[in-house]
């Protein structure tokens, strides 16, 4: 059972499954193409995108059983582009601009 399942049930597989698409990609195209201000590691990315979706897929955020879908995939898209692409150099703003819209709309 996902941890988030305790909270909403469904949503661990959800979101290993969104995982699943965008991850690998994402942290292979970080590395080859663009530059970040503090050096990181995969899993450092992960574990502050993970932490940061978990902190907002809370129901004082208006997320409830009911709005679920639609709520995870905003909050999906908030803490993909914040914590994956907010530590990137001024330069890789655009490049992973354009990638992360090729690869979200894969969801």
């Amino acid at each position: 059972m996902h941890v988030m399942d305790k909270r909403f049930e469904g949503s661990g597989e959800k979101i290993m499954t969104m995982l699943d698409t965008v991850g690998d990609k994402t942290l292979a195209f970080l590395r080859k193409e663009c530059k970040e201000h503090i050096v990181s590691v995969d899993i450092n990315l992960m574990m502050s995108f993970t932490n940061l979706l978990d902190s907002l897929l809370r129901a004082e955020y208006g997320v409830k059983d009911d709005n679920l879908d639609l709520m995870l995939s905003k909050f999906f898209v908030f803490s993909y582009i914040w914590s994956l692409g907010g530590n990137l150099h001024d330069t890789s703003h655009k490049k992973f601009e354009e990638f992360a819209r090729m690869t979200i709309a894969e969801l």
